[in-house]
């Protein structure tokens, strides 16, 4: 059990982490984005730090950079749905349009 930071712009994806995580007993907070989590991460101790890459307001890597300052032994987990060698994100189709969810086209009509 710990108490567990998560960054993500996505509303959605940040219920579903701390659903996951709470099944282990951690205590997660929640932050939308770098701004946010730079002030959690001042204000509050974290035994871990669970990031999105591509945020509205940064990168991961600032999240990483504001950790480390803080403190150089926490650990960070980067998650994202972003290919960074490729630039493809594996929630859309070949064509450029939602997937709905990975790997799994949406029917067209």
């Amino acid at each position: 059990m710990g108490r567990i930071l998560i960054v993500d712009d996505e509303p959605h994806m940040r219920r579903v982490l701390a659903s996951a995580l709470a099944l282990d007993r951690h205590v997660t907070l929640e932050a939308s984005g770098v701004a946010e989590a730079k002030a959690q991460l001042g204000a509050e101790d974290f035994d871990a730090v669970f990031t999105d890459q591509k945020m509205g307001d940064g990168e991961g890597l600032d999240v990483l950079a504001a950790v480390r300052e803080l403190d150089p032994a926490l650990s960070v987990v980067f998650i994202t749905a972003f290919n960074r060698r490729t630039g493809v994100d594996p929630r859309r189709d070949w064509h450029g349009k939602g997937t709905g969810r990975a790997g799994h086209p949406q029917r067209q009509p």
